[in-house]
């Protein structure tokens, strides 16, 4: 915040606070919680499909 006076929060920091402040966002903080694990599901079902799949072989041949 280097050269702005100490009334004026840029919004990424406010929200950035907002997030991190406990027991105000329980709802907003389980909303990430499941998105991130579909990410993770998504990106686990994508790396085994590609390491499993049968094209798999003809593209290392």
């Amino acid at each position: 915040m280097a050269g702005q006076s100490p009334n004026q929060v840029s919004s990424a920091e406010a929200i950035l606070v907002g997030a991190l402040s406990s027991g105000v966002n329980a709802p907003t903080w389980i909303v990430l919680q499941i998105t991130f694990l579909l990410l993770a599901f998504c990106f686990t079902a994508m790396l085994y499909l590609a390491f499993f799949s049968s094209d798999f072989f003809y593209i290392t041949l």
